[in-house]
């Protein structure tokens, strides 16, 4: 069944992070698992984890480790909210590795853009939108632990738009 999986176009394959809303296979072929549900004919990732494939189940999985959350470290969150001048995010991944914990970032309209262009006029809700999953690298973490994100670095940015 692994390999069928694998052949298969719209498949994810085993082994791969997933995030909630991640189309991970169809219900034509394969069985809901733990972490995942039914929608339209497709299977859908519940929550961010890893993606294992047990006979014909897909499942998603939490790896159950927590990846320090640092400066420098690649994030995948989800939108939650927007403004012109900052969008929230839920992190749903850090380091390649899902989270098992709750996080919270924000991204300024400042970290949006590269050093030495003007973000002074840049809306942030014409940017993202709710549900959108954004890749982001941490930029600072403040004292209520809450994570400063940019997306002003190259392969940063919208990954999948809601």
């Amino acid at each position: 069944a692994a390999a069928a999986v694998a052949a298969a176009p719209g498949i994810v394959e085993a082994g791969a992070l997933a995030a909630p809303g991640d189309v991970l296979g169809s219900t034509a072929t394969h069985k809901c698992g733990p972490g995942t549900f039914a929608r339209d004919g497709t299977i859908v990732a519940s929550l961010a984890g890893t993606v294992q494939i047990n006979d014909d189940v897909i499942e998603t999985i939490r790896e159950g480790r927590r990846p320090a959350i640092a400066v420098g470290v690649e994030v995948i969150g989800v939108v939650t909210r927007t403004n012109r001048t900052n969008a929230l995010l839920d992190l749903v991944a850090a380091g390649g590795a899902a989270l098992d914990f709750p996080a919270r970032a924000t991204l300024r309209r400042e970290d949006a853009l590269p050093p030495g262009r003007d973000a002074s006029n840049l809306d942030l809700t014409a940017q993202f939108a709710g549900r959108d999953l954004v890749r982001a690298v941490v930029v600072a973490v403040d004292d209520a632990a809450r994570y400063h994100v940019s997306v002003a670095p190259e392969g940063m940015g919208l990954v999948r738009s809601a």
